[in-house]
């Protein structure tokens, strides 16, 4: 570091020798530029933090948030942190002098000659976030309002998930009956141009960015298939782009089960789950897989839980001004078959919930690995004085009891017994005790998956959850 430093004052004395000496006029307008650069950032930053004491369901000290901050910069001005740094904060008394600190802090981390405006907001703000519990988000207001159209399954654009693959913009998946899917987009086609732009070296949020527009609009594509040549330019309307939550599939013909997958969980998901069960009445019980089942609005994940369940508690939200409770009303979607249920790392937030709800009403038997413990409710702020929302969990979801579906779990459930007296007429498996931390599976099982989404070779999964389903059909002992 300290040859660095020598090497920086040669480069800048050099540049003044020939580049002649700088008018003091010239140079003050630059440092009252920065000072109102600093201070810009400490407002927004403070503003940032009192949101999240404001709002966050359980936030932690104003001061640790701070400390968070000024660690974070001084990492991005690669410099070690300060000794005295928790004590300097500690004193801190206005916020005045709070800003000022920040802007302190901002300003040697600005000075690096690698500066970045957007890579130096990230990094702060992730580490800031880090320490949140149920984690945050920082999205333009643009962004929240894609979110919002997903979780209420009306989603305008051209209908393509895309992802960086070699640098190079790619279709991850067209979706069906989307303007891509009508025009001929197929999965793994490069994006080459758009109206004219090459994609080359765009970061991809400035691709994404190009390829939405409001209902109706045009847009103009240049695709390139994997290992050809061949380039291909299609005009696409931007429209309304129908985005299915659900999938499903019979398996197998002595048992047949349905195995049913809940991706995300929307506005559309009960509707998509009821339309399911004339298809599969006739078989002799369901897969439900929520591998990868995330987010959600609270309003949407309780409707699917009453879809699923004959009556019985749901679950608790708590939040800072209370605790609410939700039932189950009677009467569920295939309601004399048996249920498996697929879970595991990536089944979080309302998956989780929806998981722990079956399973303490004794619908189903959980199969797999533990889910991820992040079973927040998470709400989006707007932050004062911009345009920017901060997403962060402002409720817990927690069983019906009480029993916390957050953090690594601390216990494993006791070993289960077989009974006799469902709702249904049928035996089930029940599990006694809550386990505090994450959704704990009846029936562990050892699988490679370790990623979503999951392989077209899902044999082990579904060989344990047959062999749950006869289990949970099987009479109980004397």
């Amino acid at each position: 570091m300290r040859r660095f430093g020598i090497l920086l004052l040669l480069a800048v004395f050099i540049g003044v020798v020939i580049c002649g000496p700088v008018a003091a006029d010239d140079a003050a307008p630059q440092s009252d530029e920065r000072k109102m650069e600093a201070l810009a950032f400490a407002d927004r930053t403070l503003a940032i933090i009192e949101v999240i004491l404001a709002q966050h369901v359980d936030p932690p000290p104003r001061q640790q948030l701070i400390l968070q901050v000024l660690r974070a910069l001084s990492r991005e001005a690669d410099k070690p942190e300060p000794i005295g740094l928790g004590r300097r904060v500690s004193q801190l008394s206005t916020p005045e002098q709070c800003r000022d600190l920040v802007g302190e802090f901002w300003t040697t981390a600005r000075n690096r000659e690698t500066y970045d405006p957007e890579a130096l907001d990230a990094a702060v703000f992730n580490e800031l976030f880090a320490i949140l519990p149920g984690g945050g988000q920082l999205l333009p207001a643009r962004e929240r309002a894609v979110e919002e159209q997903l979780a209420n399954n009306r989603y305008v654009g051209i209908g393509i998930a895309v992802s960086h693959h070699a640098n190079v913009p790619t279709i991850h998946k067209v979706v069906p009956g989307g303007p891509a899917d009508a025009a001929g987009a197929r999965d793994g086609d490069s994006i080459v141009e758009i109206d004219g732009q090459s994609t080359a070296g765009k970061p991809l949020r400035e691709i994404v960015n190009l390829l939405r527009g409001p209902a109706g609009s045009e847009v103009t594509i240049v695709l390139q298939e994997a290992r050809k040549s061949e380039r291909r330019t299609r005009k696409l309307t931007r429209g309304e782009v129908p985005l299915k939550t659900v999938s499903h599939k019979r398996v197998g013909s002595n048992p047949a089960v349905a195995s049913i997958r809940i991706e995300r969980i929307a506005a559309s998901t009960p509707h998509e789950l009821r339309q399911l069960e004339p298809v599969y009445r006739g078989v002799d019980g369901i897969v439900l897989d929520l591998r990868g089942t995330v987010g959600g609005e609270l309003h949407h994940a309780v409707l699917v839980a009453d879809a699923l369940l004959d009556g019985g508690a749901i679950g608790r939200v708590r939040q800072t001004d209370g605790t609410l409770d939700f039932e189950a009303t009677p009467g569920c979607l295939l309601r004399e078959l048996p249920l498996a249920v697929l879970v595991e790392v990536t089944t979080s937030g309302a998956g989780e919930w929806l998981a722990a709800a079956v399973q303490d009403n004794r619908r189903a038997t959980l199969i797999g690995r533990p889910t991820a413990g992040r079973a927040y409710v998470s709400e989006s702020v707007p932050i004062p004085g911009g345009d920017d929302v901060l997403v962060l969990a402002t409720g817990i979801l927690e069983r019906a009891d009480g029993g916390s579906l957050v953090g690594p779990a601390q216990q494993t459930r006791p070993p289960f017994a077989v009974v006799r007296g469902t709702a249904a007429g049928r035996d089930n498996i029940v599990v006694p005790g809550p386990v505090n931390g994450r959704v704990q599976p009846q029936v562990p099982i050892n699988s490679s998956f370790n990623g979503w989404p999951p392989p077209a070779n899902d044999s082990d999964w579904i060989r344990q959850a047959l062999q749950a389903l006869q289990l949970n059909t099987r009479p109980a002992a004397e």
